[in-house]
């Protein structure tokens, strides 16, 4: 699990659990970013929607938290 601090004024964001035993690992676009979230697979082929469904509540939780997911290196 990555996380990252924020700068200036605005609180920084809670740290994400990922799931344990998850395809799946968190970041920021850049260094420092807070917004979005990324959200990508830690080996090859792991089906979003399948990963998706079953993970609801951290999706849902993550999207309240951070207010942007992005979905980067799914096939």
């Amino acid at each position: 699990m990555e996380t990252a601090e924020s700068s200036g004024d605005s609180p920084a964001k809670k740290a994400v659990l990922v799931p344990a035993g998850s395809p799946i690992k968190t970041g920021y676009v850049s260094s420092g970013d807070t917004f979005p979230l990324v959200i990508s697979p830690t080996q090859g082929g792991v089906d979003l929607a399948a990963w998706a469904a079953e993970n609801r509540p951290f999706i849902l939780d993550a999207l309240a938290e951070h207010g942007a997911l992005l979905f980067r290196g799914f096939p």
